[in-house]
């Protein structure tokens, strides 16, 4: 069996936390395809800013050779100078926050792959950011494995923030009846 995790690691965890009690200036969104689709997201804190990114990642699926493109979140260290996507052209969109962070949380899926009943691979992937800004959230959701484009909401409750991608992994019984697919999800405070 193959366990491919590809969730947020250590050092990402760490430049969330980072952030904590400080104070969300603004966000930033650079659109990709229409109303709020977006390929990165940029959180502006008062000296440093840090980017969430969506990128495409190739993903064993098990031990015979199979692979698949996953969408993958990653957490990384920005600029405020630093053009938001500089190689996209188009404006980027500024919201204002002006509220102090109060912890982040990451939704945690894990899909698992059997055939009959021997499990073949387990891939465990972030599918969503949660920033706790004390009255409510702000959640960066890629809401489908297979997809870089980035959606940003804001509310009071974090489950219903998360978009539930269960449906989108589903195998065909008539296509492949031995085969299936078992689904979870965890939202983790960090």
């Amino acid at each position: 069996m193959i366990r491919t995790d590809a969730a947020l690691n250590q050092d990402e965890i760490d430049i969330l936390k980072a952030f904590e009690g400080m104070q969300l200036k603004s966000y930033e969104m650079k659109c990709v395809g229409g109303n709020d689709a977006w390929s990165t997201v940029r959180l502006h804190f008062e000296s440093r800013a840090i980017d969430i990114v969506s990128s495409i990642q190739r993903i064993s699926e098990d031990d015979k050779g199979s692979s698949d493109e996953f969408s993958v979140l990653r957490v990384l260290e920005a600029s405020h100078e630093t053009p938001l996507v500089p190689d996209m052209p188009g404006e980027t969109v500024v919201r204002t926050v002006d509220k102090v962070v109060v912890s982040f949380a990451i939704a945690n899926d894990v899909v698992q792959y059997y055939s009959g009943d021997v499990q073949d691979s387990e891939i465990i992937y972030t599918q969503a950011i949660l920033v706790d800004l004390g009255n409510g959230f702000i959640c960066i959701d890629k809401e489908a494995w297979f997809s870089e484009i980035l959606f940003v909401k804001s509310g009071s409750d974090m489950g219903e923030l998360v978009k539930d991608d269960s449906s989108s992994l589903e195998i065909d019984p008539d296509e492949d009846p031995v085969s299936r697919m078992e689904y979870s999800s965890e939202i983790v405070k960090l």
